[in-house]
Order: C-alpha cells, then sequence, then structure tokens
C-alpha cells in the first residue's frame, strides 16, 4: 500500500511557478499533490530453484487538489486557482527473475492506463497509455563487493485532450510524449554496516514533449551523470541514505535553435525504517 498525505504545495503563483524542476533531472517535479492511496497485489511463481516469475497489479486513487491558474499579466485581480481532479491509474507488471551462483539477471516490462483528468469539473485530458521495459544484470564478485547494470525504456501513446467544439476528449493530433532511454552502471562496497557505491548514468529523451500535469514544456535532451551514495546500517531494518550526483544535459529545443547545455549537481538524503 502506497500512500501520498496531502502535506505539499500545490499552488504557485507568479513567478514561485518556476521552481517546479525538469523531471529529468528531480524525481518529483511537483511541489504537493492531493491525498494519493494504492493497493498493489502481486504473486512470486518459482520455476526450478533458480528462476521466479513476479505478476502484480496496482490501482491508485489519486484526491482533488487546487493548483495556480495561467497568469494573466494585464489583470490586477489575484492569481486564480483551478480545481484538479486527476486520474486514477491502473498497472499491470510483469518480472523475470534468473539467477545462477553470482550472477542475478531481471526482466520485467509493465503497462499503466490513466482516466481522465478534471479541470473544474471539466474532462480535459487523459495521459496516453505508458509502457516500461526493463532489465538488470548484477554479479556479486564477493560478500561485500557487487556490480549491477540496469536498461530502461518507457514510451507512451498519444494523449487525449479536450475538443472544444465536441466537448468530449479525443487524441491529439500529434503525439506530445517521448521514449525515454536510461542506463545506469553501479559498484558497491561493504564493510560494516556501511555500503559505499560509486555509479554513472545515461539517459535520452528522443523528442519534445509536454507534462499537462506539471504545465511544463520537456525538451528532447541527453542527459549524463556520475557520482554515489553512501548508506549506513543503524540497526536492522533502519539505514541512512545519502547521495550526491553531478550531470551534464544538452537539450535540443527545436531544428532552428542551438542546443543549450546545463550543468549541475543534486543531493538527496533520506532513511529507511522497516517495521
Amino acid at each position: 500500500m502506497s500512500v501520498n498525505l496531502p502535506s505539499g504545495t500545490t499552488a504557485l503563483y507568479g513567478s514561485a511557478a518556476n521552481a517546479r524542476m525538469d523531471q529529468d533531472i528531480v524525481d518529483l517535479a511537483t511541489f504537493g499533490e492531493g491525498l494519493n492511496i494504492g493497493p498493489t497485489v502481486g504473486v512470486n511463481l518459482p520455476i526450478g530453484e533458480q528462476l521466479i516469475v513476479t505478476l502484480s497489479s496496482g490501482y491508485t486513487w489519486r484526491g482533488a487538489y487546487r493548483m495556480e491558474a495561467l497568469l494573466d499579466p494585464a489583470s490586477t485581480e489575484p492569481q486564480a486557482t483551478t480545481l484538479v481532479g486527476p486520474g486514477r491509474v491502473a498497472a499491470q507488471s510483469a518480472s523475470l527473475g534468473y539467477q545462477l551462483a553470482n550472477l542475478t539477471l531481471l526482466v520485467s516490462a509493465s503497462y499503466a492506463r490513466e482516466t481522465a483528468t478534471y479541470l473544474d469539473h471539466i474532462s480535459s485530458y487523459a495521459l496516453g497509455d505508458r509502457y516500461t521495459l526493463s532489465s538488470t544484470a548484477g554479479y556479486a564478485w564477493t560478500q561485500s563487493s557487487s556490480t549491477t547494470f540496469t536498461v530502461s525504456w518507457t514510451n507512451a501513446e498519444k494523449n487525449r485532450v479536450l475538443d472544444p467544439d465536441l466537448m468530449k476528449i479525443i487524441p491529439e493530433s500529434f503525439l506530445s510524449n517521448s521514449a525515454v532511454y536510461r542506463y545506469r552502471l553501479e559498484h558497491s562496497f561493504a564493510t560494516g554496516g556501511w555500503t559505499i557505491a560509486p555509479m554513472v548514468n545515461f539517459m535520452r529523451r528522443d523528442q519534445n514533449s509536454y507534462n499537462p500535469i506539471t504545465q511544463q514544456f520537456i525538451p528532447a535532451k541527453t542527459r549524463m551523470g556520475t557520482g554515489g551514495s553512501v548508506q549506513y546500517a543503524i540497526r536492522e531494518g533502519m539505514s541512512l541514505k545519502a547521495s550526491a550526483e553531478r550531470f551534464w544535459i544538452n537539450e535540443n529545443l527545436t531544428a532552428l535553435t542551438p542546443d543549450l547545455r546545463v550543468r549541475g549537481w543534486i543531493a538527496m538524503f533520506g532513511g529507511s525504517v522497516k517495521f
């Protein structure tokens, strides 16, 4: 059961809306949503001693929240808000895992379909069906040292958008989604309660896209990053983790504009507790 509590800020007024970052840089591009509840049920089916199949199905109910409306620079009235009723998401996934001695292989596929999103009680758009394929290969060199390589591909069909004449949502005239390819190589070392894992990664977004949830244009780009993480196990079931990454991004906004180069750092700190 995954739950998101509505503790963030959903409406960012004026220039504060620019604080929403590119979803290819940060994991969460928004500062808040409503109450989301997502149960998932699954089953593991062993096939022999080295092979296992996992099937799962999930459904996420997403609560309504208010987001800032488009800013009218000519208006003297306070910026209005829009009531967002997000679409609900049904997801199905299947994976196949194989382990032989120190080698571990995992292949997985998932499919997600979302219902329409309502803006001020009007059915306005529905994100296209999303497909994800991923594979992971891991090798344990010793009990305290291992290498993992992960590849993933995500794609989506056309969104459905509101036709003002028909007053219903229909497939958009051109594809505003893009395919995303990700590659990650990580090597971990463990000693005592410490685990250190340097890594490198690469991402490619094949064409420009638009995210109606955050009202953001997402340009085609390549992204390369290098860094690592440090994790400390305080006791069994409780740990702290910090990570840092240096990234290089090359964006191609349109065929008529020069590439835009972005350089930066991203750092995260967190912890986990298992009951």
